[in-house]
């Protein structure tokens, strides 16, 4: 079922911080599959102290997935009045500089995150392919491409579907730690391999409905210098 083992902890498991985690930060990350013109990824870090009162941290994240979703570009939405903090684009700065939740909508009818399950109808279920890490990532610095160590997953926990915007959208909390407990820094960062794993619904040759695997991949980091 899963794409293989996971480079560090498992995205899946709990936050073993538990369920008093309060994140800094809220991440967004808008993603539409469109015609090659018009894709574009949307992410917008806000801090969570600066949320409206009377508003919970997940209606935030839906509001600001909205304002996502009517930038006609890149130039857009970064001068977007809405919120505070940062907003990039195409997973530019896909960065992390104090403890997180992610929530990431894409918005297709036809795409969707691999929701298949280990253990499932029992108290050990989880989702066994939301997001995984891996051992190697691309240098993009570099003319050939070539494939250099990543680091290993102690940071991101909780990774599981949750309804956003009418979809069912992902939610992930990054508590921003070493593999010994520390928080990461500009001069001690954490840059990893992370991969969204999809499924496009589409029809085969002989009119049957089938599921084309389809994974992202931002990489990113901890970095210990922005939001």
């Amino acid at each position: 079922m899963a794409s293989g083992p996971q480079w560090g902890k498992d995205p899946h498991e709990p936050n073993p911080l538990g369920p008093g985690f309060n994140p800094e930060y809220v991440c967004i990350i808008y993603y539409k599959f469109d015609d090659t013109k018009k894709t574009m990824v949307r992410q917008g870090y806000f801090a969570t102290s600066a949320i409206p009162a009377g508003k919970t941290e997940k209606q935030f994240a839906e509001e600001m997935l909205k304002e996502a979703s009517k930038a006609k570009n890149a130039q857009d939405w970064l001068n977007n009045p809405i919120g505070d903090k940062r907003k990039e684009f195409n997973f530019n700065g896909f960065t992390f500089g104090h403890t997180a939740r992610i929530y990431m909508l894409v918005d297709n009818d036809n795409v969707r995150f691999d929701d298949r399950k280990v253990d499932p109808g029992t108290a050990q279920e989880k989702y066994a392919n939301l997001v995984r890490f891996t051992e190697f990532r691309v240098d993009k610095d570099a003319d050939d491409f070539r494939l250099i160590p990543a680091d290993q997953n102690y940071s991101f926990f909780a990774a599981s579907l949750t309804d956003l915007c009418g979809r069912k959208g992902l939610v992930m909390d990054n508590i921003y730690q070493t593999e010994d407990g520390r928080a990461p820094s500009k001069d001690d960062p954490r840059i990893y391999s992370m991969n969204f794993h999809l499924l496009w619904d589409a029809v085969d040759k002989q009119g049957n409905l089938t599921s084309i695997p389809i994974a992202i991949d931002p990489d990113g980091g901890n970095v210990g210098s922005r939001p």
